[in-house]
């Protein structure tokens, strides 16, 4: 009851050509039964007593295992089970060869985690944020305050910002190499006259920015600030960002490790990514070789539900046969070979369905 179920429920692969035929030879088998019926009968047979059936029942028996036999000739032709089976394999093998390279892929993962994790690089980025960002703020107030001293040349003030921001970040930049410079200087005595030999050298340009502040102030009625206080001023912005630069400024070392760390990242990224397309790639060869699987087993379902489309008529016709033989006997006898269970129908096992199941 279960075959007959399942069979009911996959009845999808219906072949025109098989169908056709049932219906023209369903006609014959039942004429053939009905006639058969009455012409043994009317010469009362079979015997009554320890004969059979089949030569009595074989011209419709065999058109109904001929039946049989034309659906497995059409069904096979749309089987493609060797193309399966050859598929099957390609694709076991093709799996096993993704799976050797994922394998290879996780470890080279595992390593690289590893050899990221190890660096000691992670404030890299935080570190050059946080100098871009004070150095902004310094180049800013710096061009603010110069801008004043360019006054001095010219009353256009876009012509004093013109000449502040470039001289500006020109002195930013001298203090800048100034603090990493002094930085790699292991000498102690040779780093301290480095330092006040740069900062001797900066005294005449912040004289000069010094003096032309100190113009622009006389010219609006305040002499109470000196040139001195304006150099301070100067020499707070270049000192300040001297320090900022020697103590947090990334050296060449760190500069190098962090460009390993980048072509690590990226490659760790790019198997990662290689990992997740060899799985997809798997799971489509799998999506495709289910779809054929799915296929086959639809044409071996309808294989089945012929074949017991095709004995269930077998069976009525042999049914028909016995009626009309018993109805058109002379000696109202039952032959006992009618009582007994009807012949099997003599089918074969030529359609080939079955899927090979290799393991990986």
């Amino acid at each position: 009851m279960k075959k007959i179920d399942k069979i009911s429920k996959v009845t999808t692969f219906q072949n025109k050509e098989v169908e056709a035929n049932f219906k023209q030879k369903e006609k014959e088998v039942m004429t053939l039964a009905q006639r058969s019926g009455k012409t043994f009968g009317g010469n009362n047979l079979p015997e009554p007593i320890g004969d059979n059936l089949v030569p009595y029942i074989g011209d419709f028996k065999t058109i109904c295992e001929e039946l049989v036999s034309y659906t497995d000739e059409k069904l096979q032709s749309h089987s493609h089970v060797p193309e399966f089976n050859t598929d099957k394999n390609n694709v076991m093998e093709e799996e096993g060869k993704i799976k050797e390279h994922n394998s290879e892929i996780e470890n080279s993962l595992k390593n690289l985690k590893s050899e990221i994790e190890s660096m000691d690089v992670e404030d890299f980025d935080k570190k050059i944020k946080f100098i871009l960002i004070v150095s902004t703020i310094l180049c800013l107030s710096e061009s603010a305050f110069n801008t004043i001293a360019f006054e001095a040349v010219g009353d256009n003030l876009l012509f004093a910002i013109a000449l502040a921001v470039p001289i500006t970040i020109l002195i930013l930049l001298i203090s800048h190499v100034f603090g990493t410079q002094v930085r790699k200087i292991q000498n102690p005595t040779t780093k301290k006259l480095t330092i006040v030999g740069v900062l001797l050298a900066m005294i005449p340009i912040f004289y000069v920015l010094g003096s032309l502040r100190t113009i622009v102030m006389e010219k609006e009625g305040n002499t109470g600030i000196g040139i001195i206080t304006f150099i301070i001023i100067n020499y707070f912005f270049f000192i300040a960002t001297a320090i900022l630069s020697y103590k947090y400024w990334p050296t060449k070392e760190e500069s190098l490790q962090h460009e390993e760390l980048k072509k690590l990242k990226a490659e760790y990224k790019k198997k990662e990514k290689e990992l997740k397309n060899n799985h997809q790639h798997m799971t489509q060869l799998n999506v495709g070789l289910n779809s054929k699987a799915i296929h086959i087993n639809h044409i071996s379902y309808s294989r089945e539900y012929y074949v017991d489309k095709a004995t269930k008529l077998y069976n009525k016709a042999v049914s028909v046969f016995i009626k009309n033989n018993i109805m058109h006997r002379s000696d109202r006898k039952i032959p006992d070979c009618c009582m007994e269970p009807y012949p099997k129908l003599n089918i074969t096992g030529n359609f080939d369905y079955h899927l090979t199941n290799n393991k990986n």
